[in-house]
């Protein structure tokens, strides 16, 4: 129903960071990709998106996730953006996708 809004934040997100859209669905923990991760979390949340929604569209992106580990994401980028205003303007400039 909102996938449109996923994959719009999916793709911002991979411009920004120069990731390719298989590097943030994949299992790799390397810290710029969990981050890209996390973002996508936070914009599609704070765009409306339910954690239910996120978990299905990601794994119809071949990732598959529980909702507490959304959550999880979501909380770390919260306290970024708390604490980094650098990320917080590249967060709200994502947003605006």
């Amino acid at each position: 129903m909102k996938k449109h809004i996923f994959d719009k934040f999916a793709d911002g997100i991979c411009h920004h960071t120069k990731l390719d859209k298989e590097a943030i669905f994949n299992k790799s923990k390397s810290p710029e990709i969990v981050l890209a991760r996390q973002s996508l979390f936070y914009l599609c949340l704070d765009r409306g998106l339910t954690r239910a929604m996120i978990t299905q569209y990601m794994a119809e992106e071949g990732y598959d996730i529980g909702g507490g580990a959304i959550k999880y994401g979501i909380n770390v980028i919260k306290s970024l953006i708390g604490t980094d205003p650098d990320f917080k303007i590249i967060i709200d400039k994502l947003s605006k996708v």
